[in-house]
């Protein structure tokens, strides 16, 4: 029992004494562990220590390597920007040359296409209102179709050139007035082609104010010669010589003693119931004035040119030297009147005043003047119409209104060529100027004639004078007697021929005898009546009728109205005795 004990004793001894080693033994093994541990924790911890030194290291390098990349990547990007910068100025070199190569292939296909302005030259001063020459050529390798003008990008003239290869064009043009003028054309050839527009600069002034008035004449007598003789003075009509006119005048009218015409003083006009207007009237003698009709407002205006408008002058200077063109066309400065009758002279003085005022009248209305100076003119001609005349008178209501209307007429029918012809085959009376169409049909006036009486008569009577009765005259005398127009254009259409015949006696009677003839009875029959109620109205009573189918008015004279074979005698005397003495004579 003891031994077991003592063997569990031992056994626990044992057991405590491998219990003590155990531990003794972990103890040293774990100073072992723990050293290892510390060695390794060391040797670790030298590894770390050289890991984070190499990494240190190896952080170093690896900084400087970025450095040296972000270095390296801001040069690359600079030497990026650096190479874009050059390729956009290539791109805009390439560009350029794109563009001038574009350019020089247009200007290479251009020179196909070539123009040239020789005259005038860049800068030239030139005066205004004379010709200045226009000296251009072009060439085209397709042939020139055509070459245009523009002044001051209008354009003026253009020229076909039917397709040659080569074409000048010398061509006049006038400076209207100073200023500056760009003077371009270009030509086309026949593929379409233009070619490069070419273009001047001039500078238009005059030299002086005198300068200026006489290039305003000038181009005012060379735009009237254009307009009335288109072709030249010579061109219109056979002229032999400058009288041809005065040869023609004689050939075709009949000639007057002058001693036998008679001159419309007062007393035969008074005969003639005319109506005169005198100075104490306290009008102004047309004589100082110019003529004007206005066909618009249908009235003469007589003006007074005075010191108007520069507008005005050259207006008023048209009509001055249309006068001068006539002369020196038709010789008007050698026609001697004096020989022609009354009637005669009338429709010659139509004529040429006529001739004048619508040669006026055309240039007033055409391009000849600004809109400025047609204004003008207006105004001026307002402005004098308040010191003209009243009533300007019947002779030049008929010399320049019937004389405007006549030429009217006959420039309708065939322009100034048929204007021309009235010039080779003059009017021979009023009732021409005033019928325009028995002129062109050639209805020359009746010869009328009445005998000398003053040897048939009892008592002293003197022939005052003896001229033809016109028609234009005879209106005059109806209407002093009170007709209407309407009623004196009736009496007096149908006119064929007439003369009358002035006596007076020595105790101051007179004596008026007017023998009519008509072209139809009817014509007769017409002024037959309307010349009754006139003489009813001027003696205030119906006639009396007497055998023979004529009929007498008396007062403090006597008239008696004869019809006999489509004419008409009229006899104007003292009393009714005289009145069938001088019937008695005729």
């Amino acid at each position: 029992m003891k031994q077991t004990t003592f063997i569990a004793l031992l056994l626990t001894f044992v057991m405590v004494i491998l219990v003590l080693v155990a531990a003794v033994v972990f103890l040293v093994q774990r100073n072992r562990n723990a050293e290892g541990e510390t060695m390794v924790q060391g040797a670790e911890e030298a590894t770390i220590a050289a890991q984070s030194e190499q990494l240190s290291t190896d952080l170093a390098v690896r900084q400087a390597a970025l450095e040296s990349a972000e270095a390296t990547r801001s040069a690359l990007e600079s030497l990026v920007i650096g190479e874009q910068q050059q390729i956009h100025d290539l791109e805009q070199e390439l560009e350029k040359n794109e563009a001038a190569l574009q350019q020089a292939g247009e200007e290479l296909e251009e020179l196909s296409v070539q123009l040239f302005i020789f005259s005038p030259k860049e800068g030239a001063i030139v005066p205004p209102l004379q010709p200045l020459v226009l000296f251009i050529a072009a060439r085209a390798d397709a042939g020139v179709e055509s070459i245009a003008i523009s002044i001051n990008d209008e354009n003026l003239l253009q020229f076909s050139a039917d397709g040659q290869p080569t074409y000048t064009v010398r061509t006049e043009w006038t400076p209207p007035d100073e200023g500056q003028y760009a003077i371009s054309a270009v030509a086309l050839d026949r593929q379409g082609k233009a070619s490069p527009l070419e273009s001047v600069t001039i500078q238009s002034a005059f030299s002086s104010p005198d300068a200026r008035t006489a290039a305003l004449i000038r181009l005012t007598e060379t735009d009237l010669r254009s307009l009335r003789f288109p072709g030249g003075i010579d061109s219109f009509v056979e002229v032999e010589t400058a009288g041809s006119t005065t040869k023609r005048l004689h050939e075709q009218l009949p000639s007057l003693a002058v001693d036998e015409r008679m001159s419309l003083d007062p007393l035969t006009l008074f005969t003639l119931n005319q109506q005169l207007s005198s100075p104490e009237d306290g009008q102004q003698s047309a004589d100082n004035f110019l003529n004007y009709y206005d066909p618009n407002s249908q009235e003469l205006i007589l003006y007074d040119p005075g010191s108007g408008p520069e507008a005005f002058g050259r207006w008023v200077y048209v009509h001055d030297f249309a006068h001068q063109m006539m002369a020196d066309a038709y010789g008007l400065d050698t026609l001697d009147f004096s020989s022609l009758d009354g009637d005669t002279q009338a429709a010659l003085s139509a004529l040429v005043e006529g001739d004048a005022t619508y040669l006026q009248y055309l240039y007033t209305q055409g391009e000849y003047l600004s809109e400025a100076d047609r204004a003008t003119i207006t105004d001026s001609l307002d402005s004098a119409a308040a010191d003209t005349l009243d009533d300007p008178g019947d002779e030049l209501n008929f010399t320049y209104i019937d004389g405007f209307q006549f030429i009217q007429a006959l420039y309708e029918e065939g322009g100034f060529s048929a204007v021309n012809q009235a010039w080779a085959n003059l009017p021979q009376s009023s009732e021409q100027i005033l019928h325009p169409d028995r002129f062109l049909a050639g209805d020359a006036p009746l010869a009328v004639t009445l005998p000398l009486l003053t040897s048939e008569l009892t008592g002293t009577w003197q022939l005052v004078g003896q001229d033809v009765l016109g028609e234009h005259l005879l209106r005059r005398h109806l209407s002093a007697g009170g007709l209407s127009a309407q009623q004196v254009d009736q009496a007096a259409t149908g006119w064929g021929g007439g003369r009358y015949a002035h006596y007076r006696s020595a105790d101051r009677e007179n004596i008026l005898v007017m023998r009519l003839a008509w072209d139809t009875p009817a014509d007769e029959s017409e002024f037959s009546a309307a010349y009754a109620g006139y003489l009813g109205q001027s003696y205030e009573g119906e006639g009396t009728a007497l055998p023979g189918g004529s009929n007498c008015w008396q007062g403090d004279d006597a008239t008696c109205l004869y019809t006999q074979d489509g004419e008409t005698l009229i006899i104007r005397a003292p009393d009714l005795g005289t009145v069938a003495e001088v019937l008695a004579a005729l």
